[in-house]
């Protein structure tokens, strides 16, 4: 499995299959930062779920709009799923230090 393949898993995972948006079930594994601007983009805290509605919105607004929005919303789901107590940067490192030794 390639690693794309394990960040993609591992974010439906944490989001339970739902857009962080709405939550709706998901359509689109979406790179907040896109590939086009960032080396890191295939990174689990770069990796959010957006249904087809959300990800045409995060499109439509461009990176500079909604990047702050969908952090706003990865943070919040995170919160809402796991509790208050969870820091994803955290949590995001561990799991990719995790992958890189499996």
């Amino acid at each position: 499995m390639r690693d794309t393949d394990i960040i993609r898993e591992r974010v439906i995972e944490i989001f339970q299959g739902k857009c962080v948006r709405c939550l709706r079930p998901f359509n689109s594994v979406h790179e907040i930062i896109p590939k086009s601007l960032t080396r890191k983009w295939n990174v689990i805290e770069n990796r959010i779920l957006l249904c087809m509605k959300c990800h045409d919105w995060a499109h439509h607004r461009g990176t500079k709009y909604s990047k702050p929005k969908l952090r706003g919303f990865q943070k919040l789901r995170l919160e809402q799923f796991y509790g208050k107590d969870i820091n994803f940067s955290t949590h995001a490192r561990q799991l990719y230090d995790i992958l890189q030794r499996s």
